[in-house]
């Protein structure tokens, strides 16, 4: 796969081109969530969606086949990767679909950059400056998920202001550690798509225990003010999970953008996008045929 050589960081990504052979297509950038990587967007989603757009996957730093620099993992920072990334890839402007603390990376960028983000899809964000705690207890799940913790030897401290990714981290031990416990945690709290590999498990952990990583993803920031989402005039489609706690990210964004729908995925988690990858990808075809002059039927934009 190509890399893009950054001046602080070398970013793995793959283009996927648009089926339809027009002349100027339409491209679309898909940015992962924390502890996985572009692959998170291969299986069913990245390729349905080239029958809109030209196609771009990426590795976040530290992230993948990215390389680990030993500082550089706030959101802001990751949000100016994007904007290298674009520049070396020649795209001026795209669709932006991201998901969990890549929406955070999207947002910025699009505040930062408005004429370079045509659209935004943020699937279960979690916008820290509208909703900085996520602690454990207050998940609708909790007293089952510490059951399985307890039968699994792990302790967690379920009042930490971002126990998801304390969460994360004790699942990605226990993959590279005691699998079997890892894959039953994993179907409990995210179901069977959402499990970690070994190499990706390896991968955060590394991360985590040889650079500032945790410091600047868990930091107070403010990346950005909560009045500066009504800046964000482009049309955005808000999906979160039914049983998510970033159900308060997604409403605070359809009150403050002006063009922002809303929908909640009924019966769904934080991971959606894979265990209902082919409803996630119907409602990106959707959005795009409705507010991007695009008719899905004849695979043409007017």
């Amino acid at each position: 796969m190509p890399f893009a050589e950054l001046p602080a960081v070398r970013i793995n990504y793959l283009r996927m081109p648009a089926e339809d052979e027009a002349p100027a297509p339409e491209d679309v950038v898909m940015i992962h969530g924390l502890a996985t990587n572009m692959a998170f967007w291969y299986g069913g989603l990245a390729p349905v969606l080239t029958r809109f757009a030209r196609v771009t996957i990426y590795d976040l730093r530290g992230h993948g086949h990215s390389s680990m620099p030993p500082t550089g993992y706030s959101p802001v920072e990751m949000a100016e990767d994007l904007r290298l990334l674009l520049d070396h890839l020649g795209i001026d402007s795209a669709h932006m679909v991201a998901h969990s603390f890549g929406g955070m990376v999207a947002v910025i960028f699009a505040l930062s950059h408005p004429e370079r983000v045509k659209s935004l899809v943020l699937a279960d964000v979690r916008l820290r400056p509208v909703q900085p705690r996520l602690r454990l207890r207050q998940w609708r799940f909790a007293p089952r998920w510490h059951e399985a913790l307890a039968e699994a030897g792990v302790t967690l401290d379920d009042d930490h202001p971002d126990s998801g990714i304390l969460l994360l981290t004790e699942l990605a031990r226990l993959t590279v550690e005691r699998p079997d416990d890892a894959r039953r945690l994993n179907e409990t709290f995210f179901g069977a798509e959402a499990r970690l590999g070994t190499r990706t498990a390896r991968r955060w952990l590394n991360m985590l225990e040889t650079t500032s990583a945790f410091g600047e993803i868990t930091g107070p920031g403010p990346d950005f003010h909560r009045d500066d989402l009504k800046r964000l005039t482009q049309p955005i489609l808000a999906l979160v999970g039914e049983h998510s706690i970033a159900k308060t990210s997604a409403r605070v964004l359809k009150r403050e953008c002006a063009n922002c729908v809303l929908r909640v995925i009924p019966g769904a988690g934080h991971f959606f996008p894979l265990s209902r990858r082919q409803l996630f990808a119907r409602l990106c075809l959707r959005f795009y045929a409705a507010r991007a002059g695009w008719r899905p039927e004849l695979g043409t934009r007017h």
